[in-house]
């Protein structure tokens, strides 16, 4: 069998060069969970790493993760979680929320 990541052939479950899984498991809600789970306590590269990533080769990036090279690849499911939370406190900080925005509107309606 050939590694997925790294192209080394080996006879064992996992390889011994890299590390990742032989063979490929099948992407259902139950591994996305899992993977989202365990994506959260312990990233091989980092968040920064992957919106690097997606910036600069999203169709690669995607395709690796379909295809099984997923070592070093945020979960889908659980980068969508944790760009939201950085979002929401971010936006948090900077306090641009949507009351500001109303308090505007309420004013311009006032001249009529």
């Amino acid at each position: 069998m050939i590694c997925i990541t790294c192209e080394e052939e080996h006879s064992e479950k996992f390889c011994p060069n890299c590390g990742e899984r032989s063979g490929v498991k099948k992407i259902t809600l139950t591994s996305i969970l899992e993977d989202a789970f365990s994506t959260i306590t312990n990233m091989d590269k980092g968040f920064l790493f992957n919106i690097k990533n997606l910036v600069i080769n999203p169709r690669k990036t995607t395709t690796d993760y379909i295809f099984g090279k997923r070592r070093g690849i945020l979960n889908p499911i659980a980068f969508l979680i944790m760009s939201i939370t950085i979002y929401l406190v971010i936006e948090s900080f900077v306090g641009l929320g949507k009351a500001q925005v109303v308090k505007g509107n309420m004013a311009d309606t006032e001249d009529f």
